[in-house]
C-alpha cells in the first residue's frame, strides 16, 4: 500500500522511543491501529507496515492493532470509543470525518486527516514537528465566538480585556500537555530536540498576550510561534518543515497541504457548527 500522510507522524513518534533520553524498556509513545476491517482482509496492511519499517516496534509492545470487522457506523463508533477509553488515549486519527465530529461531542481528542492535494510531501529533518492552532484547536472557541458576532474590533477590545485572563481548553489540549511533558524529557540535551512544538495562529500580534500567558499557566514551552495576523498559513509550515499541522480551519488545512505539509482538521467550535 502506498504511504498516506499519517505514515510519517507514525514513524516519527514512534522513534522518539528509540532516543537514548530513555532507558531500556522505557517507552513514552504507544500507539493503537484501530481498523473497521476484519482480520483476514488485513494481511496486505500488515506486509505494508513491515514494508515501511513500521514493524520493528511490535516486539516491545509499542504498536498494537485492532480489527473490529464493524459494518455499521454506529457500532464502529461505540466500539472506537469503548477502545480509546480503555487505551487512555491522547489523540485519535482518522480519514472519516463524521467519526471524528461524533469523536469530538464525547470529548475525545480526534483529528481528520485527507490525502495531500499535492503528490510530494515537504523533505524534512529527522524528529517530530508537531504545529497547531489556537483558537477552537488547543484553546477553546469563545475568542472566536466574539469575532463571529461582533468582528475584529470586538475581538481585539476583548482580548485585551482578558489579557491575564487563560483562555479554556480546547479539543486538543490534553494532546498539547503530553507532548509538552514529553518535549521536557529532551530540554537537557544541549543539541536541537527532536520533538518540536509550534504554534502557527491567524491572531495577530496585539491578541498574542493571552495566548502566551494561557500557555505558561499550563507550562507549555514552544520551540516556535507564529502569529500571522491572516496571512496563508502554508508558506510558514513549510518553513517548519512540520511533519503535522492541526487547525480548525479547512481553508488553512488546505492552504497547509498544498505546500505539501499534512494537516489534519479539527471539525470543532463556533466555525465547525
Amino acid at each position: 500500500m502506498a504511504p498516506a500522510p499519517g505514515l510519517v507522524f507514525l514513524q516519527r513518534l514512534l522513534a522518539l522511543n528509540r532516543y537514548p533520553t530513555f532507558k531500556k524498556g522505557d517507552n513514552p509513545v504507544r500507539v493503537k491501529i484501530i481498523s473497521q476491517q476484519p482480520p483476514d482482509v488485513a494481511v496486505r496492511f500488515l506486509n505494508s507496515l513491515e514494508h515501511h519499517g513500521i514493524t520493528s516496534y511490535y516486539d516491545a509492545g509499542l504498536l498494537q492493532c485492532s480489527y473490529l470487522n464493524e459494518l455499521t457506523p454506529k457500532r464502529a463508533l461505540n466500539r472506537t470509543l469503548s477502545l480509546l477509553g480503555h487505551f487512555n488515549s491522547h489523540l485519535f486519527v482518522t480519514k472519516d470525518e463524521l467519526m471524528t465530529r461524533q469523536l469530538l461531542k464525547q470529548g475525545c481528542a480526534a483529528v481528520c486527516l485527507s490525502p495531500m492535494e499535492s503528490e510530494s510531501l515537504v523533505s524534512v529533518a529527522d524528529g517530530l514537528i508537531v504545529a497547531f492552532d489556537g483558537d477552537a484547536v488547543i484553546f477553546g472557541d469563545e475568542a472566536e465566538r466574539v469575532f463571529e458576532v461582533g468582528g475584529l474590533k470586538a475581538f481585539a477590545e476583548g482580548e485585551s480585556e482578558q489579557a491575564l485572563m487563560p483562555l479554556s481548553q480546547g479539543p486538543l489540549c490534553g494532546f498539547l500537555l503530553a507532548l509538552s511533558e514529553l518535549r521536557k524529557k529532551f530540554s537537557d540535551k544541549k543539541e536541537r530536540s527532536p520533538l518540536q512544538i509550534v504554534l502557527v495562529t491567524a491572531r495577530s500580534t496585539p491578541a498574542q498576550k493571552r495566548v502566551l500567558l494561557t500557555l505558561r499557566s499550563w507550562g507549555v514551552s514552544l520551540d516556535e510561534a507564529h502569529f500571522v495576523a491572516g496571512d496563508d498559513k502554508g508558506p510558514y509550515l513549510a518553513s517548519l518543515g512540520a511533519t503535522i499541522f492541526f487547525d480548525d480551519s479547512t481553508h488553512n488545512i488546505h492552504a497547509a497541504r498544498k505546500h505539501g505539509i499534512p494537516a489534519a482538521h479539527v471539525p470543532w467550535g463556533v466555525r465547525n457548527g
